[in-house]
């Protein structure tokens, strides 16, 4: 549809407006019959003369008793009320410089035409701009934002999820500046899905994490490709985070769970770890109900890297992972912290080129299942400590 306004000022000029914006004006009035009070007023055909009819449809017409603004004109184009059934109207209105996530609140008044009026409850819309294209807050809960093209990052985190029920979908896009110390995406509440994430920041800065997650719940991240510090940094308080089919490349730690209780890594691939490629360290904190499988590590040549680290904590499950490569002086396939106690399964594994032990139980350790794994040229294949 299309929205035409007509004004006459019969002392100075004539203007067109089209969809709110002035199109013509004419400085002279002629033809003036056709604007006074004696002459019917003929909506789609010109005058009283035969045919020269308009072939299509007109709606909303309306005929004011003053010359209407520009602005004015602009705010009728803005505003569309349309009956869409027998009984029935539906309101739209086209607005700018909102602000993303607020809320906005309306109501509706009508009047007829003995002057009687009724008003309707006041509601409340929140609206939210969900194509990312430079550094944003994700503040609008249950809304789906996309990146749209290749970001800079700045400031503490560059993609900061605030509301619960948020997707944010990389589409492929890159966060990309290897000086960046800050968090590529951050996220502290629930209900989350990140994916088809890149994230490329520096690689030696203690505080740069492609992706971090503070005491959240319900949070899935996958098919991502991820190069920092820290991979995926999931901090302590949080529950039910998964990370699937995801790549991290040089990192210090590929994948950590500060505190993770019943949360999955699986299927995820981690290249040249110095320290720890899936890094299950709850610190002084026990973590329940944990599965690591069909995870890939691979080229790790720091003095002490490990495969997979398991700290405290109770049910973990190590499952068809592939470890390989591991040629620091003191690395390790799988290896524990000291006094751990199970129930934990580690089978299925398969563990090649290790310089230091293939599964290397620490001191204390209880209540381990070690079945069906297969190490192959590892200077010590089990080593369980006393």
């Amino acid at each position: 549809w299309h929205h035409l306004v007509y004004t006459i000022d019969r002392d100075t000029e004539v203007k067109l407006y089209y969809n709110g914006v002035l199109n013509q004006t004419s400085a002279t009035v002629t033809d003036t019959h056709n604007y006074d009070t004696t002459t019917a007023l003929q909506i789609g055909k010109y005058s009283d003369q035969a045919g020269n009819l308009i072939d299509g449809d007109i709606d909303q017409v309306g005929v004011w008793s003053k010359v209407l603004t520009a602005a004015e004109v602009k705010e009728l184009h803005n505003w569309n009320l349309y009956k869409y059934n027998a009984s029935n109207y539906a309101f739209m209105t086209n607005r700018s410089n909102l602000t993303d996530g607020a809320p906005y609140t309306y109501s509706t008044t009508a009047v007829d035409t003995s002057a009687i009026s009724k008003t309707s409850a006041t509601n409340t819309i929140t609206w939210s701009n969900t194509t990312v294209t430079a550094c944003k807050t994700l503040g609008a809960s249950g809304e789906t934002y996309r990146q749209a093209n290749h970001i800079t990052p700045s400031g503490g985190a560059c993609i900061n999820i605030t509301a619960s029920g948020v997707t944010f979908n990389g589409s492929g896009f890159f966060i990309n500046d290897s000086t960046y110390t800050g968090y590529g995406i951050y996220a502290n509440t629930g209900n989350i899905t990140i994916k088809n994430v890149n994230v490329t920041i520096n690689k030696t800065n203690s505080n740069a994490r492609a992706i971090a997650l503070r005491s959240v719940n319900n949070v899935t991240i996958g098919n991502s490709t991820l190069v920092a510090r820290d991979g995926v940094f999931s901090d302590t308080s949080s529950s039910y985070v998964s990370v699937y089919n995801s790549t991290v490349i040089n990192p210090v730690r590929g994948i950590l769970f500060g505190q993770s209780d019943n949360s999955l890594v699986k299927g995820n691939i981690v290249i040249n770890a110095s320290t720890s490629g899936i890094d299950i360290s709850a610190g002084s904190n026990s973590i329940v109900n944990i599965t690591v499988r069909d995870n890939h590590i691979a080229n790790a040549t720091g003095g002490s890297s490990r495969g997979i680290y398991v700290g405290q904590g109770i049910n973990y499950t190590v499952y068809n992972n592939t470890i390989i490569n591991l040629s620091g002086s003191g690395s390790f396939g799988i290896t524990t912290v000291n006094a751990i106690t199970g129930p934990h399964n580690v089978s299925g594994n398969v563990i090649r080129d290790i310089t230091g032990n293939g599964i290397r139980l620490a001191a204390y350790a209880k209540n381990f299942i070690l079945i069906d794994n297969r190490i192959h040229n590892a200077t010590i294949g089990i080593y369980v400590l006393d």
